[in-house]
Formats: C-alpha cells, sequence, structure tokens
C-alpha cells in the first residue's frame, strides 16, 4: 500500500518482519522435531509465543490452551475458538 507521497506505508508489519531476526534466533536454536511445512518445531513456536527464554510474549493465553491449538494444527485438524466477541479469537 502506498501513501499519499507516493512512499510504500503498512500500518503493521506481519509478525515474520516484526519479529524475523527473533524467528531467526529460534530456527537456528530449535532442534526439536517440526510438522511438516513448519518452520519451528512446536517447543519453538510456544516459546516463541508465550515469551519464553527472555523473548517478548506475543500473546495473554494460558499455555496448555496454545499448546493444545499447536498440537490440533500441527495434526490438520480443525480449530474453533469460542469466546466473548472482541477477545482477540481470530
Amino acid at each position: 500500500m502506498k501513501d499519499r507521497a507516493g512512499t510504500a506505508s503498512v500500518q503493521r508489519p506481519p509478525a515474520e518482519i516484526a519479529y524475523q531476526a527473533e524467528l531467526e534466533a529460534l530456527r537456528k536454536s530449535d532442534t526439536g522435531p517440526r510438522p511438516p511445512g513448519w518452520g519451528l518445531s512446536i517447543k519453538g513456536i510456544k516459546s516463541f509465543i508465550l515469551g519464553d527464554n527472555g523473548a517478548s510474549a506475543k500473546l495473554v493465553a494460558s499455555p496448555s490452551l496454545v499448546e493444545r491449538a499447536m498440537v490440533t494444527l500441527a495434526t490438520s485438524r480443525a480449530l474453533l475458538l469460542i469466546g466473548e466477541p472482541g477477545t482477540a479469537k481470530s
């Protein structure tokens, strides 16, 4: 997207860009098994999302909920998040 001056503008960069250095460091240190097509293991993803090892947390949620969501997605099953409107389920 370009602004009126013709320069590129981004309201908020995607996580892959905003946390590129953190993700690259995790990829290098992540030795766990990775689901097909995934760049990190489930343990590495949990570390990234919950902010383990000194990283900043990306989501405020219970660790068990994050683990269940990752295992569900890794097994190619559907994941349905239920909750009140406005509680960041998407």
